[in-house]
């Protein structure tokens, strides 16, 4: 059993930022705000306030395998987050159901027969092999699905990471010991021998890794997919560090991924990250979900390291295919990972050299500034089916502590700026010019963010658009111009948008205002006439999409949302939250 082990962390340093792990060479999980406290083995961690919780590497493509720790919840409403592997095995605690234990792995839904008991420990095991997953609660087989399991993957749409928690308000503080995981379906027998005590070996150094910095100059290759930009900052140890680019246009055909406490700074508008044209090209056969490669019509501008969106018009998003380019044979392309869904040539599905630039994919405490990232002219390629939100230039997903900042974004395909499933973090002094997309998107999930100081302008889209289930964020100071659908629009009525009012555009001859410059599109009403800390200039409609009841408001509708002591609440628990940013200050 110790020899099949391939992660295993005992929670027992002083650390604030990382967790080690026990197993030579093994990768360290960052945390983010949880606690140190003396419980079951050692130390234990404690998740304490809302949003704490740790991330790391997942253990990626695993057939068979093991995943088991000690937990204690001690109660609250709703639902605990305890562990996610790859967004394929998720085990959870539904509250409202008796402290019943839930396990989701990848289709199948698997819930204990017997259920935790408050403020006590239990162990948790969960083990899967082709034919199937297993749940056991303290040694005991408390619930398993016997049906086919292809096991654990990874690719573009399926990223490699781990996570614990994040402790939701509504929750009390939960405690995780001795995580473990193994390349093997342990046997019952060998689950039981875990409650006995502490899992070894142990590192003979303990001492924690210390921050990095790299010049990425001597790294950079124009041959290769990011120009050797992902080279240089995976050379920065597992403790992160500061990662400067030199002045120059780098063109990528590759998205540049950043881990956990990496700090990426150019030399100001002098570093131009430039995307390779976007490609189009049609599936000639109909594929099912799990294929590595299929057939296009043409491969003659792609390229071996290419990132791709495999989509259709009822399949972009996060319904699509991302993958990277692995091998080129005639018109058949092959990839790193399987398709995440059945394919319809006639759709028509397409393979597309989308991507975003930058990517933050399940990691905190990263902070991206002084850079220029530069699309095409606003040109995606001959699709039936438009700009794509999972392929903003800068994109965050399932992110956290981050700060975007000094960032001049032009000409991109999508949405400038997207933060998805992503919290506490700072968009500020950006700009976003000229994007077929919106300017900034906050998408699902995400809250606690503050979106300040930032000019989006001549966007297709909004300037500032906060999506569906979005949590309360700070939007201010922000100036937003001649973006063809408005301003700010929102779905839910619970940010801090601080508004004013705005100077009314030029009148035409007919006496109505337009935008200066394109005739024939609405300017501000007449009787707006204020200086506001969110500057909107055109166009001045209010309009509402029947189907999503999403309202664009305007410079004569905004205003504050929300009571005064919501707004103070929401800035009082941002604030704490944002205490693991102290790196960068």
């Amino acid at each position: 059993m110790q020899q099949n082990l391939i992660g295993l962390w005992h929670f027992d340093e002083n650390s604030r930022h990382l967790a080690n792990n026990a197993l030579q060479d093994g990768q360290p999980l960052s945390v983010h705000g949880a606690l140190r406290t003396p419980r079951r083995f050692g130390q234990a961690l404690e998740l304490h306030l809302p949003g704490d919780r740790v991330t790391g590497k997942g253990p990626g493509r695993l057939l068979c395998g093991s995943v088991c720790f000690w937990a204690q919840v001690n109660g609250g409403r709703g639902q605990v987050d305890l562990l996610n592997i790859q967004g394929m095995i998720q085990i959870t605690v539904d509250l409202s159901q008796g402290l019943a234990l839930v396990v989701n792995v990848d289709d199948r839904v698997l819930v204990s027969q017997t259920r935790l008991t408050n403020g006590q420990w239990h162990h948790i095991a969960v083990t899967f092999n082709p034919d199937g997953v297993t749940l056991y609660l303290d040694a005991q087989k408390t619930a398993d699905a016997q049906q086919p399991f292809a096991g654990l993957s990874v690719s573009n749409s399926r990223q490699n990471y781990m996570q614990i928690g994040p402790l939701t308000p509504a929750a009390k503080p939960v405690l995780i010991d001795e995580l473990a995981l193994f390349n093997i379906d342990l046997a019952p027998a060998h689950v039981h021998d875990l409650l006995e005590g502490v899992l070894e070996p142990t590192l003979p150094d303990q001492s924690a890794p210390q921050p990095g910095m790299v010049d990425a100059t001597p790294y950079i290759d124009r041959k290769d997919p990011t120009c050797g930009i992902q080279k240089a900052v995976n050379a920065l140890g597992p403790a992160g560090g500061i990662v400067t680019l030199p002045m120059g246009r780098f063109t990528l055909r590759q998205s540049i991924k950043l881990p956990s406490r990496t700090v990426l700074k150019g030399a100001g508008f002098t570093t131009s990250l430039q995307a390779s044209p976007p490609v189009a090209t049609q599936l000639m056969t109909s594929v099912k979900a799990g294929t590595d490669h299929v057939q296009v019509e043409d491969t003659s501008l792609l390229e071996v390291g290419d990132d791709v969106l495999i989509a259709s018009p009822a399949q972009t998003g996060w319904n699509a295919t991302r993958l990277t380019i692995t091998r080129i044979d005639g018109q058949r392309l092959w990839f790193n990972g399987p398709t995440i869904a059945d394919y319809d040539a006639n759709a028509p599905a397409m393979v597309c050299h989308w991507f975003p630039l930058l990517s933050v994919l399940g990691q905190s405490q990263v902070h991206i500034s002084d850079i220029h990232l530069m699309g095409n002219q606003n040109s995606i390629g001959d699709t039936p089916f438009g700009p794509d939100h999972a392929c903003s230039a800068v994109q965050l997903m399932g992110a956290g502590h981050c700060i975007v900042e000094r960032l001049l974004v032009e000409d991109w395909s999508h949405d400038g700026i997207g933060l998805y499933d992503s919290r506490f973090t700072r968009v500020q002094q950006n700009a976003v010019r000229n994007s077929l997309g919106h300017g900034i998107r906050i998408g699902d999930q995400s809250g606690g963010n503050w979106i300040i100081g930032n000019h989006c302008q001549l966007n297709a889209g909004v300037g500032i658009y906060l999506s569906t289930q979005t949590q309360p964020c700070i939007v201010s100071e922000n100036v937003l111009t001649y973006n063809t659908k408005g301003g700010i629009a929102t779905r839910t009525q619970t940010h801090q948008i601080k508004m004013n009012l705005t100077p009314p555009a030029p009148q035409n001859a007919t006496g109505t205002s337009e935008v200066p410059g394109v005739p024939g599109v609405p300017g501000l009403p007449e009787n707006v006439n204020n200086v506001s800390e969110n500057i909107l200039i055109a166009p001045a409609v209010k309009t509402k999409a029947p189907k999503s009841k999403s309202t664009s408001y305007t410079n004569d509708h905004i205003s504050d949302m929300g009571s005064s002591a919501a707004a103070t609440h929401n800035e009082h628990s941002v604030s704490r939250r944002m205490r693991g940013l102290d790196a960068f200050d």
